[in-house]
């Protein structure tokens, strides 16, 4: 069973696992230098992180769009501008 440190800093409480410390080193030992990131690695990641932000403005403002197609209260010109620009953001994976 894990068993949890319950400690206060900076005036927030906290619970750490009580390995934290060797889990930590653990990890960094197993960690190689040996594995840099090649370029198309790289890539794929700035893709993953652009299509999460544009998928997560576009899920945030489709409140907009629902009460639009609901009510006929018009979606702000700038949110529309900003949902076309995430749309053509988020890049298609085969």
């Amino acid at each position: 069973m894990t068993q949890f440190t319950k400690q206060e800093i900076d005036g927030v409480i906290v619970h750490t696992n009580s390995n934290y410390n060797e889990i930590v080193e653990k990890a960094s030992t197993e960690i190689s230098e040996e594995h840099i990131l090649t370029d198309a690695e790289i890539a794929g990641v700035e893709t993953d992180i652009t299509n999460h932000n544009a998928r997560q403005y576009l899920s945030s403002t489709d409140w907009y769009i629902t009460r639009q197609a609901e009510t006929g209260v018009v979606v702000p010109t700038d949110i529309l501008t900003k949902r076309a620009e995430a749309r053509a953001a988020v890049v298609s994976v085969a």
